[in-house]
């Protein structure tokens, strides 16, 4: 059994700005005041050939600006992360299926003056399978 957890704080405010004056003080754009992020990851032996695997890893990002003029942000979110498998106890192949943003977050990843939007994928399901040799 793995564990762990961070936390992140970032001091973003805009201290100078020749282009924008009225700006200095604002935060800086695409930066989240605060992120967290927490997993636990288990791996057991099913048989002598056959271990499981399960993870899940949340994180928590801040409220963003996505501009000096901090007129447009995207709110904090909440992002989920979950798989599952089986790989053999040689290390050899896995078979593994993920969720990921399981909570189903609907959110922009960017965002561009001018409103152009591009927005996060939904909860996507999907499975690898992966050979060492």
């Amino acid at each position: 059994f793995d564990a762990y957890a961070s936390v992140g704080y970032t001091d973003s405010e805009i201290k100078e700005y020749a282009r924008v004056p009225s700006d200095v003080g604002n935060w800086a754009p695409y930066v989240p005041k605060y992120t967290f992020n927490i997993g636990a990851q288990y791996r057991t032996s099913l048989t002598d050939s056959f271990g499981l695997f399960t993870r899940a890893d949340f994180e928590k990002r801040g409220k963003q600006y996505w501009d000096p003029e901090n007129s447009t942000a995207r709110d904090a979110l909440d992002l989920l992360k979950l798989r599952l498998g089986i790989e053999s106890a040689s290390d050899t192949w896995s078979l593994i299926g993920t969720v990921d943003n399981a909570l189903d977050e609907e959110y922009n990843s960017e965002w561009v003056g001018g409103g152009f939007a591009h927005i996060a994928p939904p909860r996507t399901w999907r499975i690898d399978f992966s050979y060492n040799f």
